[in-house]
């Protein structure tokens, strides 16, 4: 049997049903205990089913296909019961284990015994289901027809069609009142009520049932004609307040909706909106494609783009030979005349001529494959751009199986939290995803475990008794932000430095040390503040193994935190590890590249402005002190290095300082040279000697040449371990340097505002609401311009502006407003308030710095 199942097929029909189990799992992990399921979200789950029980028959996995056909009926009875029957966390948790054991089923060989043991125990779950659901009823029209998208375009489209045809038709009666008027009428409420029954509008089912005793009860044609044209009002009324979706205001007789009936004096006319169905978008066509497939693919499209710069290179040698040798043909053809040889041997002067008709078509050919090389770099780039796009996979892939992880964490540790997943549709290279995954669910876990408190904890803390865990991911110029944030009791630093303490660090330095630098105690190897090792908190990986991996793909790992009120770590890493832009550096002889990224500034080192401060040196830059590396001092290998020329570049005595901001620490790079900027390639390098450790990955570059990337990671942090005072103060910072209050909300906007701001020369002071903005200020903190969000807890922006106003020194304080609201009326109603700038997220960084600095020197 299974010879004859094509590979394709099955490996195709797996995946599938991978995503329809995730599908199913995830609208089951969203129920709330004792919740009725949406009966859209039951038709997805019956429609994920229903493709598991086609698919596995279509590959004869018969046994699987029984198994969905029977979860199909058992969520088929969850939607005809409507309102009858909740789900309990009984039967969410019978429903999820069948959803693992279909995991086991399709990760088995098709012709598997192994199969019949976890097909046994959903058997078995599927009894304990039945005994609770009991047998499924038959679908009414009302079940049936309501759709997770087009159930109230259904309903429009049926009152403005077949409910329309009875109103005219009743229109037509109550004109020419036939002698069974009265029977007529009764049948035309039949089907209406028939309709209000069928799409469950009680109200209007209500309308008609009222409309058939009253038209019971009258004895005469004049009282029949009567209520027929109430009847008429009422059910015109209804046709109207279903096409506008009021349904809540639907009348429920004859009698109750009064002075809202339009007067027989005083006609109304009253617009039926059209019906327009929803566009249906095209669907895209797709192809599976084994992603080593795809590397191969991407293999050789680098080899090719090395080669193309290559080319470029031989291309550029030839123009300048061609054109030396046209020169030289000039040159002595111009000779030849003046030393009269021309008149004298002329085949050696047709000779010379011929020579530099051949240079000049030389020069025109090698045009012409210029221009054929340009359109080729560009095709090149393309092919890159759209290889990478394809390479890519959503965050999504790693954060699926996180709300289930979380579920079982719950119910395992009597523990309530809630999973909000923010931006899992940014798409980040595989290798990176695959990187990730251990990280972010070690942080999912050390969240729950260290963060989320106990419900009678959280209760008594005046906090819900569920607790929020969130992951959100962005997209910040070239990286990839994802912050892992928890709303639970926050890390006690204290508990962190007595654990330092038992672990032998010493005293004195811990009272020194920093709320950053105990905050860093987390991560070193081996360190937990827990007592007891469970078997949710050591599960192997720490957070010292958190923060290498993240270094390995070249990120870096920010934790912040408020005891009692929680904890994030914020992970930035690139957007790509196979494409960078570098700063090439040349030091003592070697060529070496830096991500672009990192670099914050560049200039000639002014040697008046270094200065030795104990064993370290320093440069002075716009009135900070900066550690400074001589980056040569590394460069201590037993090998012969030659000195490459470059005709291009100027000579120049004065050696070159690169500012590096790399892990919110600024250093000084001081190099030989700088010798420009390109996107590169980056390549692993393979052997059996390792890199030094100063070196990570190289690149190739246009001519060949391989260039080492310099790990700045392991550079700078050793240059940290060299220093054993504290670093020396900026020179009058304080007094020169302008300050900024930030309030926004979110952790992660406010830390990369305040990066922007502070590498602007700003100094920066942070505020997570309106509310702890005013009273910071009420304590005295004393700021030259503020820079607020609009929507916040406690207090928003408007709140605050509102606040400023009222207060005769802070109104002084110019405020610019960084918002996501970008509606007129919030603008206007912002510069009522005092606001002196209205600037929209994402912000564009120079309009930003530009705009705050007008309003902070024109206040």
């Amino acid at each position: 049997m299974f010879n004859q199942i094509d590979l394709e097929i099955q490996l195709q029909f797996i995946e599938e049903t991978k995503q329809h189990l995730i599908t199913i799992e995830n609208i089951l992990l969203g129920i709330r205990e004792n919740q009725k399921i949406d009966i859209q979200e039951i038709n997805i789950i019956l429609r994920a089913a229903h493709s598991i029980k086609g698919g596995a028959a279509m590959i004869n996995m018969d046994i699987l296909s029984d198994l969905a056909h029977i979860l199909e009926d058992n969520f088929k009875t969850l939607k005809t019961s409507k309102s009858q029957l909740k789900v309990d966390a009984n039967i969410q948790n019978l429903f999820l284990n069948i959803v693992d054991r279909f995991r086991q089923i399709i990760n088995l060989p098709i012709d598997s015994i192994d199969v019949e043991i976890p097909a046994t125990q959903c058997y078995e779950m599927f009894n304990e289901l039945h005994e609770i659901l009991g047998d499924s009823e038959l679908e009414d029209a009302s079940t049936i027809l309501a759709t997770e998208d087009n159930s109230q375009d259904i309903i429009v489209l049926i009152f403005q069609t077949q409910v329309e045809e009875c109103l005219q038709k009743v229109e037509v009666l109550l004109q020419e009142q036939p002698h069974n008027l009265r029977d007529e009428l009764s049948t035309i409420s039949s089907q209406l009520g028939g309709l209000g029954h069928m799409f469950d509008l009680a109200n209007f089912l209500q309308l008609c049932e009222s409309f058939t005793n009253q038209l019971k009860q009258s004895d005469s044609e004049d009282e029949v004609l009567k209520i027929g044209n109430l009847a008429l009002e009422s059910w015109r009324l209804s046709q109207v307040l279903v096409l506008k979706n009021k349904l809540d205001l639907l009348p429920t007789s004859l009698d109750n909706h009064g002075s809202i009936y339009p007067t027989p004096e005083s006609p109304k006319v009253i617009d039926i909106p059209i019906f327009t169905p929803a566009k249906v978008e095209p669907t895209e066509n797709t192809i599976r494609v084994p992603f080593t497939q795809l590397e191969e693919i991407n293999n050789y499209s680098s080899e090719l783009v090395v080669k193309r710069q290559q080319l470029s290179l031989k291309l550029e040698q030839l123009r300048h030979l061609a054109h030396y040798l046209n020169k030289q043909a000039s040159d002595l053809e111009r000779q030849q005349y003046e030393a009269k040889i021309a008149t004298q041997n002329p085949l050696l002067h047709a000779f010379t001529v011929k020579i530099q008709e051949i240079a000049t078509d030389i020069e025109t050919h090698l045009e012409d494959t210029g221009r054929i090389n340009y359109s080729l770099n560009k095709n090149t780039q393309q092919l890159q751009e759209s290889l990478s796009k394809v390479l890519m996979r959503p965050l999504s892939e790693i954060l699926e199986r996180f709300p289930r992880v979380l579920y079982n964490l719950c119910n395992e540790h009597n523990k309530k939290a809630e999973l909000k997943i923010v931006g899992a549709d940014i798409r980040l290279e595989r290798n990176i995803l695959e990187a990730l995954q251990e990280p972010l669910l070690h942080l999912l876990r050390n969240a729950f475990d260290h963060g989320i408190e106990t419900p009678e904890q959280r209760h008594a803390s005046g906090k819900s008794d569920t607790g929020i865990i969130e992951i959100s991911a962005t997209h910040q110029q070239n990286r990839t932000v994802i912050t892992v944030s928890d709303d639970g009791r926050g890390v006690n630093l204290d508990k962190v430095r007595q654990r330092a303490l038992n672990m032998g660090l010493d005293a004195s330095l811990l009272e020194q040390a920093s709320e950053k630098d105990i905050l860093d105690l987390i991560f070193e190897p081996g360190f937990s503040t827990r007592e007891e090792v469970s078997n949710l908190s050591g599960r192997g990986v720490g957070m010292d193994v958190v923060r290498s991996k993240v270094k390995e793909i070249g990120g870096e790992v920010i934790l912040d935190t408020v005891e009692g009120m929680g904890t994030s770590f914020t992970l930035s890493v690139p957007l790509s590890l196979s494409v960078l832009r570098v700063l090439l550096l040349e030091s003592d002889r070697m060529l070496v590249a830096v991500p672009s990224e990192a670099v914050a500034a560049i200039f000639l080192s002014p040697e008046e402005r270094i200065v030795t401060i104990g064993e370290r040196e320093y440069l002075s830059h716009q009135d900070e002190m900066l550690p400074l590396i001589r980056l040569n001092r590394y460069w201590q290998f037993n090998c012969p290095r030659y000195h490459q020329k470059n005709p291009k570049r100027k000579k120049s005595t004065s050696q070159v300082v690169v500012v590096i901001q790399q892990n919110h620490q600024v250093s000084a790079l001081q190099v030989e040279h700088c010798c420009g900027e390109q996107q590169v390639e980056i390549r692993a390098i393979e052997g059996n000697l390792p890199l030094p450790i100063e070196l990570s990955n190289c690149t190739i570059l246009d001519d060949g040449r391989l260039v080492p990337m310099v790990n700045l990671d392991e550079i700078l942090s050793r240059e940290h371990q060299k220093v054993t005072t504290k670093q020396p103060p900026s020179l009058g910072a304080r007094k020169s340097k302008p300050t900024v209050l930030l309030v926004d909300d979110s952790i992660n906007i406010r830390r990369y505002l305040a990066s922007t701001l502070e590498k602007a020369g700003y100094f920066v002071e942070q505020a997570e609401d309106g509310l702890d903005a005013w009273e910071k200020l009420q304590a005295g903190l004393i700021v030259n311009g503020i820079v607020c969000d609009v929507d916040m807890p406690r207090l928003d922006g408007y709140g605050l502006l509102a606040y400023l106003k009222s207060d005769s020194q802070l109104k002084r304080i110019p405020v610019t407003m960084l918002t996501s609201q970008t509606s007129d009326r919030y603008q206007k109603l912002a510069f009522q308030l005092g606001a002196k700038a209205y600037l929209f997220k994402p912000y564009n960084e120079y309009d930003l710095l530009n705009k705050l600095s007008e309003v902070i020197s024109f206040s």
